[in-house]
């Protein structure tokens, strides 16, 4: 009678729980013990006439870029210890568009105070409209591509380019659809001619949120030094289980892909984003929105930490992107609140 009473009770501590699931678990504070690089997205936008929140700032003409608002942006990232702003350019291959970027990024470098944070180019090669069936070498555009990269020297020459070591810093967006008929070959290609001229590059290629490592491993390996996703948070509504299970979902899938990447001889560089509202401009957008939270930030903050390898890089999305509420420039409704725990979070001091 014993056994068989000792039998029960231990079949009924065996009984599966609601709470027996290997995402229930609490992401602790990580504290940092060393300096992380903290990078942010600068956006040159339209102002919506949604806005959820007001600029402190006011509406500065973020269109052609504002030397007088890009002073008090400068100030205020080093009050959040952000070390470098990501600046657009896209392909020449548009020259009309290319020389729209020129120019917003030269007249934002005359601010007074512009040197005393530095900055890096974000490549957007989506007006060559490459495809599957149009990739780069076939469609005649390996010339434009490396001309594009030529034409970023005098950005190189400015004592505030952002640099990795003796590497200068260049990200391409959507890196993984650079369709090509060998990746490698032309990553080389574009090493060999800026070597060429002296200039070793640091190049982040950036993937698809929600994207395994090894869909677009061979857009990457052997040519990029760096991958980040897009930022997670953006989250169609039918996928409710990752809006609800968010930060526990995005920690599995980041610790992974660093694994994955670290595999691969590559850097892996969390992106994370403090809110989200794409209905702003959107009014019928089918993905969530995430309002502004510290405390939901904070969370996403140390999850970024326990997934930064070897570099410890870190993405914002973004500084300034008032249409979609990603900013994190100081609003009437929340103040100085995101800047100082950017600092927190990302500085030892």
């Amino acid at each position: 009678m014993v056994f068989f009473g000792f039998l029960a009770f231990a079949c009924e501590e065996d009984k599966p729980d609601i709470d027996d699931y290997f995402l229930n678990y609490t992401i602790e504070d990580v504290p940092p013990v060393h300096d992380y690089i903290v990078g942010a997205y600068y956006k040159s936008f339209i102002w919506d006439n949604d806005l959820t929140e007001t600029p402190v700032a006011g509406k500065y003409e973020a269109g052609r870029g504002d030397p007088t608002a890009y002073q008090q942006h400068v100030t205020w990232a080093n009050t959040a210890g952000i070390d470098y702003f990501l600046f657009r350019l896209r392909s020449s291959y548009d020259i009309a568009q290319h020389t729209i970027d020129l120019a917003f990024i030269d007249t934002l470098l005359l601010a007074s105070n512009a040197g005393s944070v530095k900055f890096a180019i974000n490549y957007d090669f989506a007006n060559m409209t490459l495809a599957d069936k149009k990739r780069i070498e076939t469609a005649g555009l390996v010339p434009t591509f490396l001309d594009d990269f030529s034409r970023m020297k005098p950005y190189f020459q400015r004592s505030n380019y952002m640099k990795i070591g003796n590497k200068y810093m260049v990200m391409i967006n959507d890196a993984y659809n650079l369709y090509s008929d060998d990746n490698v070959a032309l990553y080389q290609m574009l090493r060999a001619q800026m070597s060429a001229a002296g200039i070793e590059l640091f190049i982040i290629g950036t993937q698809q949120s929600w994207t395994p490592p090894a869909r677009y491993d061979f857009r990457f390996v052997g040519g990029v030094n760096a991958v980040t996703h897009d930022s997670y948070i953006e989250i169609s509504n039918s996928w409710y289980d990752r809006y609800i299970l968010f930060h526990n979902i995005v920690d599995q899938a980041m610790i992974y892909s660093a694994g994955k990447f670290t595999e691969y001889g590559l850097e892996y560089i969390p992106t994370i984003s403090p809110s989200y509202n794409p209905k702003i401009t959107v009014p019928g957008s089918p993905n969530f929105s995430f309002g502004k939270d510290v405390k939901w930030f904070t969370t996403y903050c140390n999850i970024a930490k326990r997934s930064s390898t070897g570099a410890f890089l870190i993405l914002i999305d973004s500084f300034n992107d008032w249409n979609y509420d990603t900013q994190i420039e100081p609003a009437q409704s929340y103040g100085q609140d995101y800047l100082n725990l950017i600092r927190q979070q990302f500085k030892v001091n």
